[in-house]
């Protein structure tokens, strides 16, 4: 398993295009090894969202209910990883 070292959730200025995450998503969460790990949310219908994580960024958008999704590739055993969620409003 992959312990993640410091997530960061920057929140945004506009609150409209707030991107949230669900509550197991934290610091210190651990990553399942050798398979894809999906992270999701919500954000207002349409809007953009990106992750970057370990130096590579994956983007989507929601849907018309406000769900996103980023599926990221599967990892090896061992070592720390970090990600950052940027503000939304940062990908206008």
């Amino acid at each position: 398993m992959l312990a993640v070292l410091g997530s960061y959730l920057l929140a945004p200025t506009d609150t409209k295009a707030q991107v949230r995450l669900p509550k197991l998503v934290s610091d210190g969460m651990v990553l399942q090894r050798d398979t894809n790990v999906n992270i999701w949310g919500w954000a207002a219908p349409g809007e953009k969202v990106a992750l970057k994580f370990n130096g590579q960024t994956y983007q989507t958008a929601t849907g018309k209910d406000g769900k996103w999704q980023i599926s990221l590739p599967a990892l090896k055993a061992g070592g720390l990883t970090s990600w950052i969620l940027p503000p939304a409003t940062a990908l206008r």
